[in-house]
């Protein structure tokens, strides 16, 4: 029996820690996030996909953590349960937008077009699942299906995804004679 490595993925899981001043209280906030690499050389530091996976939020007053159930309450109390919901959320939105603005790691969307295209056509290249389901489809284009990567910036990059079974399994193609 012998076992050999046929790949390897670096992942990493980023927290990333944020205060926002709102006057009479501050919200301190953890975002934290799955980073993917999707291009190494496109860009400094690569291209990735950045996925918030969840967005922690604590609030201070006068300096001081106040407890959760406390801070709603009063919040709650001058204004509304509502207005409490509506301003947590905007809250959660504003602390992942911040923070995926903010990072060192470039998403598809932060690159160029002909970025985007160039690193689109070295996936495809180098894509070792990169596999032809018909030839001829939609205007004589031929579908291709390929690893996440391929079809991820497919998307961004405006191609038409669908989802077709193949040997009884699910599988996203996309045309791959528009590149």
């Amino acid at each position: 029996m012998s076992i050999r490595k046929v790949n390897s993925v670096s992942h990493l899981n980023e927290s990333a820690y944020f205060i926002k001043d709102c006057g009479m209280f501050e919200v301190r906030s953890e975002v934290m996030a799955y980073l993917a690499p999707i291009h190494p050389d496109i860009v400094e530091n690569g291209v990735w996909q950045i996925d918030v996976q969840d967005v922690h939020v604590d609030f201070y007053v006068n300096g001081e953590k106040a407890k959760w159930a406390g801070f709603k309450t009063l919040y709650t109390e001058l204004f509304s349960e509502k207005a409490f919901d509506t301003f947590l959320e905007n809250t959660y939105e504003e602390m992942e937008e911040f923070y995926i603005h903010s990072s060192k790691y470039s998403r598809v969307e932060d690159i160029t077009e002909a970025q985007r295209m160039r690193m689109l056509k070295d996936l495809v290249r180098s894509s070792k699942k990169l596999e032809y389901v018909s030839t001829t489809t939609h205007q004589g284009a031929r579908e291709a299906t390929a690893d996440w990567p391929v079809l991820y910036v497919a998307e961004k990059l405006g191609f038409q995804t669908h989802q077709v079974t193949i040997d009884s399994k699910k599988r996203r193609v996309f045309f791959i004679d528009n590149l």
